[in-house]
């Protein structure tokens, strides 16, 4: 690696623990440059320097609050006994970390970021590349795609491939329960729903299980006759 490129990565450091750190201490609504600046002790215009726009950053910052995520993900699926079952555990483990840490998941997963988020996760994990080295194999295509439908896909198609579930059916089960996960989110981070986001997740991790299962007996139903 070149002097240049040490520098490089060096400035994203400085800024993305600086932004993690407002983040920790004030939450994502009160994110400013100046903060981010002052604690990483530049100028405001010098972020701009290493990042496009200011919310590209902020999701960098973020994504280094996903790490338990990812960690914990792998142990959820670990327990699985068969496919199905493995995707019902990647989707507690979702709806618990993203309940827990709504804002963050928001701007991950739902804000606008003006540019393909992949490739900022791409970008993100050239300079964090342990991060990803950490994971077993058959995770790192999940944490590097952001499209909710696409990380899912892959699981769903092994659960349900041998239980007479068409593609199309497959494809609408699983926007159903993405669109379920959203609004679930969208409610918490609005202050919309009497539970706690440890109940909250518990719900949806219900309505996982359930809405899969209607899908497969539905499919069942139909096929044998």
């Amino acid at each position: 690696m070149s002097r240049s490129e040490l520098q490089t990565r060096r400035m994203y450091n400085y800024f993305i623990e600086a932004t993690e750190e407002v983040i920790r201490k004030e939450g994502t609504k009160n994110i400013t440059v100046r903060k981010v600046a002052d604690l990483a002790g530049f100028t405001g215009s010098t972020i701009y320097n290493y990042f496009d726009e200011f919310s590209h950053l902020v999701f960098f910052a973020s994504m280094r609050l996903m790490e338990g995520y990812n960690e914990d993900l792998a142990d959820y699926m670990s327990k699985a006994e068969d496919s199905l079952e493995k995707y019902f555990l990647a989707w507690d483990c979702f709806y618990k970390h993203s309940f827990l840490k709504p804002d963050i998941f928001n701007i991950i997963f739902l804000s606008d970021l003006g540019t393909n988020p992949n490739e900022l996760i791409n970008r993100y994990y050239t300079i964090y590349e342990n991060e990803l080295n950490r994971l077993p194999e058959q995770l790192r295509f999940i944490v590097l795609e952001n499209d909710l439908f696409s990380r899912n896909h892959s699981l769903l198609y092994d659960a349900v491939k041998d239980r007479n579930i068409s593609q199309t059916q497959i494809d609408s089960l699983l926007s159903i329960t993405i669109l379920t996960w959203k609004g679930m989110l969208v409610s918490l981070i609005n202050n919309r729903v009497p539970s706690s986001p440890v109940e909250l997740a518990e719900q949806g991790g219900k309505y996982v299980r359930e809405l899969t299962l209607h899908f497969l007996n539905e499919s069942t139903t139909v096929n044998e006759h």
